[in-house]
């Protein structure tokens, strides 16, 4: 099957997002399929694939920049696709704030559309303080892709309904996509530590995700500032909106180090992650049910496939995680519940003489395990691949 995918994110970006577009499209590509991916020219070195990617420059124009994008790289879209003897069987597009260009080159070229949709949008630029403009662009956008799209991939039944409601689409034209990770190679935490100078007897708490509001750093920061433990160090990766302000509140505690790492290649995030103690996700449960809606996270999923304990707030989709004996739950929000579950874990581990390796549990545990069952990229690309050749055949007959 030749796709052609659009999608506005920088793929050398260490984010969720692109991580979740590198995984799906080189799993669809090692199956067989040709994938050919229109996206801006990275800022940043941008990682191998197994597809191709044609590359359009993105100018900022502060609420309007997003359109320069649209605008070059639907001209890239349609050049290619009317390239002969390669006119894909589908375009997939992964809608992005003002997403719009591949409805009309699909509209216009009589190719069938597939449009991801991984998070409530509108919501998550209300909660950034957005403007009502943008919003309302992002809206019309929004409603013209999705009404033209012969299927619309989400994440979870929340989002299906918010899509619903909002495009007045049928809900038999939306599908319940499979979310995956990659399975991360092994590393030597010792060594790891070394370079970092921090001693293999530290129990470091590890974070890593967007620094956006629903990501609940903020919490995770007052948990640590709550903690009366001279052993712990507190790692944070990723960037966002909330960076410099997060930064900010981290220098002010006055206990322990905190490290904030940044942005990291995939590689190396993992490294970190696979060296750390436990893992939390402190979500904000109001938040999280407004933008994401879904029953996992990428995110969830990497903590869970570097063999880590994980730490969640209590959102019900995942409540799965204790039951699989891979972690526990807290009050989302409740600082000192969290600073409660972190102590108590650092109990057990030096209970079991501080191991740097393989406690709780010898590897592969049980999140590990679950990733492996069911969740890579390869068994997220085996449901996608049924819906497109589904989608393919629709549009022939």
């Amino acid at each position: 099957m030749r796709i052609a995918a659009f999608s506005a994110i920088d793929l050398s970006l260490p984010q969720g997002h692109a991580l979740h577009l590198r995984g799906l499209f080189d799993a669809l590509a090692v199956r067989g399929h040709e994938v050919v991916l229109i996206t801006p020219r990275p800022r940043g070195p941008a990682p191998p694939a197994r597809f191709r990617r044609i590359t359009v420059p993105i100018v900022r124009l502060g609420v309007l920049g997003p359109w320069s994008f649209e605008k070059l790289g639907g001209w890239a879209l349609m050049i290619h696709c009317l390239r002969s003897g390669r006119r894909p069987d589908v375009i997939y597009a992964r809608q992005d704030l003002y997403t719009i260009s591949p409805a009309l080159v699909a509209r216009w070229l009589r190719i069938p559309l597939v449009v991801e949709v991984s998070s409530e949008i509108g919501e998550e630029l209300a909660i950034a303080g957005t403007n009502a403009l943008a919003r309302r662009l992002v809206a019309a956008a929004e409603r013209f892709t999705m009404r033209s799209a012969a299927a619309v991939l989400v994440l979870g039944e929340r989002i299906a309904q918010q899509v619903c409601r909002r495009t007045e689409i049928d809900r038999d034209r939306i599908s319940i996509t499979p979310i995956a990770t990659h399975l991360p190679a092994p590393c030597d935490p010792a060594a790891v530590r070394a370079e970092l100078k921090v001693a293999p007897s530290t129990f470091v708490i590890g974070f890593a995700g967007n620094l956006w509001p629903v990501q609940g750093v903020s919490v995770l920061l007052d948990a640590f500032a709550r903690l009366d433990l001279s052993d712990a160090e507190l790692w944070i990766i990723g960037t966002g909106v909330h960076d410099a302000i997060l930064r900010r509140r981290a220098s002010a505690i006055g206990r322990g180090p905190i490290r904030f790492f940044g942005g990291l290649p995939r590689e190396d995030a993992d490294r970190l992650l696979a060296s750390s103690q436990i893992l939390v996700a402190p979500y904000i449960r109001e938040d999280y049910d407004r933008i994401a809606g879904g029953p996992i996270s990428t995110k969830v999923l990497t903590y869970l496939a570097s063999d880590r304990p994980v730490l969640i707030s209590d959102i019900p989709y995942y409540d799965w995680i204790a039951r699989i004996g891979a972690g526990e739950s807290f009050s989302s929000g409740d600082a000192a519940a969290l600073a409660e579950r972190i102590a108590a874990w650092h109990a057990r581990w030096r209970d079991a003489g501080a191991p740097l390796c393989d406690w709780p549990w010898m590897a592969p545990g049980p999140g590990r395990a679950y990733v492996e069952a069911g969740h890579t990229w390869d068994h997220a690309a085996a449901g996608i691949e049924t819906i497109l050749a589904e989608v393919v055949a629709a549009s022939i007959a």
